[in-house]
């Protein structure tokens, strides 16, 4: 028995001090639940209770037992609580203070390439809180979503909401819930998500311009509608455009208007009458040539030029929209931005013997490859990609005359994310590793932290800054290891230059 103690009861009567880092640094960015959490075990740690349990604690917070257990962890993660059992769980609290002592934040060694990560996204426009650190981290550890998964995830949101998006908002909750009920965890499969997203808010705001409404971005309630017609309807794009047309019959156009139209035009499944039909043949084909025009940068307003419309049903005859539109996007990517070289595209495909959009994906998947080995290598440096003609032939002569897979070249890219010019610093790491013969991501590791570690960097590759060579940052690629799906196995894809 303690030689002191108080009255059994009197905690009751009590006051626990709150420090002020706290409520300044923490409490603003830390959501209600975590709160509520942290006070409480702070008041019991000042007036312990050996047998306290954290179902105790979940039942006297109104709470789940692993929400509870998910507020200890993001505390963990900020450095005010440590964990010193897991069975039964068990947690030592630390003064704010601390943190201010050491001189920053106390960040578990294993998520310090991931936070780093996310800073980089942002640039020095805008610090991240500890609240929406550790919501990225719940992320992938409670819900078990790839590291770089989250980090594509936050730069389409900082490409579609911009810099100051929430992490916390609906929209934000609803993009990644719909990621993490697919179980994503891949890149592609990510990809897929993000750009069907992208393709709802675009096709909402280019809906808006066509009723005329341009000084503001779609609603949440606009959103879901377009999302239910591309998704769940199954309508294009273009078909939802043409229906605009029948807007004319009201004085108050919207897009609950069109909802009731493309309803209707499902429940008929294709029993409307031939006048409708050919209305809206002429209609789904002047939003096609539109959206053509609106591709290679053309006045829209041809398309209703007689002229111009003939020629897109010429077009027409030998290939389906998908497919003009296929060409259109390409023309425009080579910055030949006339009807003329669609055509001529179009005819080179044709003799290659790419008629549907599936062939003609298929003839361009070795460059469609290449596009998407440079995007996600600009991600990963957090940088805005670009497509520059030397990069395609950095990445060809990489894959094809240095033998490198694609999985080989993102597992080493984040060693140039500090550099100046990445792209000619990480040909500097690969022609290093391709000249010692070293081909597995084990050797190539090991090879660069023997560099790191005699100060080398590939000459001529970074800038001259010394605080920028291979020593900088050395924790990326001690504590790192090589990602899951960049191990599995990409044998069969062909690897072709531009």
């Amino acid at each position: 028995m303690s030689l002191f103690g108080f009255q059994s009861g009197s905690d009751r009567w009590e006051s626990t001090p709150v420090s002020n880092l706290f409520i300044e640094e923490y409490l603003p960015t830390a959501k209600g639940d975590h709160v509520r959490v942290y006070l409480y075990g702070l008041m019991r740690s000042h007036f312990p209770d050996e047998s306290l349990s954290v179902e105790d604690v979940a039942l006297a917070l109104g709470m789940e037992k692993q929400d509870v257990l998910g507020a200890f962890r993001h505390w963990e993660f900020v450095g005010l609580v440590e964990r010193v059992s897991d069975n039964p769980p068990a947690y030592r609290y630390l003064h704010p203070a601390q943190r201010e002592l050491e001189g920053g934040q106390r960040v578990d060694p294993r998520w310090l390439s991931f936070v780093e990560s996310l800073h980089s996204q942002f640039g020095n426009e805008r610090t991240l809180h500890s609240g929406e650190i550790s919501t990225a981290c719940e992320w992938v550890e409670v819900y078990h979503l790839p590291q770089e998964v989250v980090l594509l995830f936050i730069r389409h949101m900082i490409d579609t909401k911009g810099k100051n998006f929430s992490f916390t908002a609906g929209d934000t909750n609803e993009l990644i819930g719909e990621m993490i009920d697919a179980r994503v965890s891949t890149i592609d499969e990510a990809a897929q998500i993000l750009e069907r997203d992208k393709a709802v808010r675009d096709g909402a705001k280019a809906l808006l311009r066509r009723l005329g409404v341009s000084r503001r971005l779609p609603s949440r309630d606009e959103l879901e509608l377009y999302r239910k017609w591309l998704r769940d309807w199954g309508y294009t794009s273009q078909a939802i455009e043409a229906a605009c047309a029948e807007t004319t019959k009201t004085n108050s156009p919207s897009f609950g208007y069109i909802d009731t139209i493309l309803r209707r035009m499902l429940e008929q499944s294709g029993q409307a009458t031939a006048t409708e039909r050919e209305t809206l043949e002429l209609q789904e084909t002047r939003a096609s040539l539109r959206k053509l025009l609106e591709v290679l940068g053309l006045d829209v307003d041809t398309f209703t030029e007689p002229g111009t419309l003939a020629w897109y049903r010429s077009m027409l005859e030998l290939f389906d929209d998908r497919v003009i539109e296929l060409a259109g996007r390409w023309c425009a990517e080579e910055n030949k931005r006339t009807l003329d070289q669609v055509q001529l595209v179009l005819e080179r495909w044709h003799e290659r013997g790419a008629r549907t959009a599936e062939d003609v994906e298929a003839l361009l998947k070795p460059v469609r490859d290449q596009q998407r080995l440079l995007k996600t290598l600009w991600h990963l440096w957090g940088r805005r990609e670009r497509l520059a003609k030397q990069d395609y032939e950095l990445t060809a002569k990489w894959q094809q005359t240095w033998g490198f897979s694609a999985d080989m070249i993102l597992a080493v890219a984040p060693w140039a994310t500090e550099a100046d010019k990445p792209m000619p610093y990480l040909d500097g790491v690969l022609q290093n590793l391709h000249d010692k013969g070293i081909t597995t991501y084990e050797a190539a590791k090991a090879e660069h932290e023997k560099r790191r570690q005699e100060g080398v960097r590939p000459a001529g590759k970074a800038r001259e800054n010394p605080a920028l060579q291979y020593d900088q940052r050395s924790y990326e690629t001690d504590t790192r290891e090589m990602p899951e799906w960049l191990k599995q196995n990409l044998a069969g894809e062909a690897h072709h230059a531009q």
